[in-house]
C-alpha cells in the first residue's frame, strides 16, 4: 500500500475526535499536522502556504490531500487558506464555500429549504423584528446563535417576555440570533455520518435529563444508541452531504410527533467519540479508509 502525504489542519486545541483520526491516519499516511493559527499564507508570483513546525518553516503544499477541521471561531481565517489549496489544485475535505455555509445556521437552513429538505421554520431576529412579529410568534420556540456550534447558544424560550429579555442581552453582546419553531418530538434525535458517499455510522441520541428539550451528547445525561436509519433518512443524509460537497458530513435529524423528519444541523467536523461508543465500530478507521480510497481514485484520474 502506497503511503500518501496527508495534511491535517486543525486548531491548536483540538478535540478527541481529531486525535482518533490522527492515530488511524498514521497507519496509512505520511502526516503533517499544522495548526490553523500558525499557517502563513503568502501571495506573490506564486501562492505559498507554510507553517513553522518544530522550529522549521514547512511547505504545506507538498501534500496529496488536506484534511481540515475548521470550527466557527476560525472560519474567517481558514477560508482564504482552504481557498488557496483549491486554487493550487490540492484536494480538500470540503471547499471554502462550505465553511461559510455550515458555520452559519441561517445559510444552512436556506440551503436545505431551497432543496426541499424539511427544516424548522426560522426567522433572522433582532429587537426590531421581535417588536414587529412578537404577537404572532407561537411559543415555545428555540432561540439560536447564528454562528453557534456544539449545542452552545441554543435556548428554549416559553414566552414573549423571556424572549425580549434574552434578545436584549444578546444584542448588547453583538450576537446575531435565529428564532426557530420548536418541533415537538420524543426527546431524541438521529445522527448520521456520511463519508465519501457512504454512511459509516449512525445513532439515536436520547435525552435522559428531566426537562431537557434537545439532544446533545456533550451533555453527559444524554446517551447514544446504535440505530439503523430508514431509507428515507439515508436519502436525506446523502442529499445533505452532496449539497455541501463535504467528504465527511454529520447530519442531525429529528422526527416530530407526526413522524415528519426535520434536518436540524449539518456538521463538517462531526464528533465521533459518542458514535464510536454507541456503534462499537472504529469510525475513525472507516473515515481514513474512505479518504485513502478517494485519494487513490483522484490520482488515477490524473494519469
Amino acid at each position: 500500500m502506497k503511503k500518501y502525504n496527508l495534511l491535517l489542519l486543525t486548531p491548536k486545541n483540538f478535540a478527541k475526535t481529531t486525535q482518533l483520526i490522527k492515530e488511524e491516519a498514521n497507519n496509512v499516511f505520511i502526516i503533517t499536522h499544522a495548526f490553523i493559527e500558525n499557517v502563513i499564507l503568502k501571495i506573490g508570483k506564486k501562492i505559498k502556504i507554510t507553517s513553522v513546525i518544530d522550529g522549521v518553516e514547512t511547505d504545506l503544499t507538498k501534500t496529496d490531500y488536506v484534511f481540515a477541521k475548521i470550527d466557527s471561531h476560525r472560519m474567517e481565517r481558514a477560508y482564504p487558506i482552504i481557498n488557496a489549496f483549491s486554487l493550487l489544485g490540492i484536494p480538500t475535505n470540503y471547499p471554502p464555500e462550505t465553511i461559510t455555509i455550515v458555520h452559519d445556521k441561517f445559510l444552512t437552513n436556506m440551503l436545505l429549504a431551497k432543496n426541499n429538505i424539511a427544516t424548522p421554520k426560522t426567522i433572522l431576529a433582532n429587537k426590531e423584528t421581535i417588536n414587529l412579529i412578537g404577537k404572532k410568534i407561537k411559543f415555545p420556540i428555540m432561540l439560536k446563535l447564528k454562528h453557534g456550534s456544539g449545542g452552545k447558544g441554543v435556548m428554549y424560550i416559553e414566552d414573549i417576555k423571556t424572549l425580549n429579555s434574552v434578545v436584549s442581552s444578546l444584542e448588547s453582546l453583538k450576537q446575531t440570533m435565529l428564532i426557530q419553531e420548536f418541533v415537538k418530538n420524543k426527546g431524541e434525535d438521529i445522527r448520521i455520518i456520511v463519508c465519501c458517499d457512504e454512511i459509516i455510522g449512525s445513532m439515536k441520541r436520547v435525552i435522559k435529563e428531566k426537562g431537557a428539550t434537545r439532544s446533545n451528547l456533550k451533555n453527559s445525561k444524554n446517551i447514544g444508541e446504535k440505530y439503523e436509519p430508514t431509507m428515507d433518512l439515508k436519502r436525506i443524509a446523502f442529499k445533505c452531504a452532496k449539497l455541501i460537497n463535504a467528504d465527511v458530513c454529520g447530519v442531525d435529524i429529528i422526527e416530530d410527533v407526526n413522524r415528519q423528519y426535520y434536518c436540524i444541523e449539518l456538521n463538517i467536523n462531526p464528533g465521533i467519540v459518542g458514535l464510536t461508543k454507541a456503534t462499537e465500530l472504529n469510525i475513525a478507521k472507516r473515515i481514513i479508509d474512505k479518504i485513502y480510497l478517494k485519494i487513490e481514485d483522484y490520482k488515477k484520474h490524473l494519469l
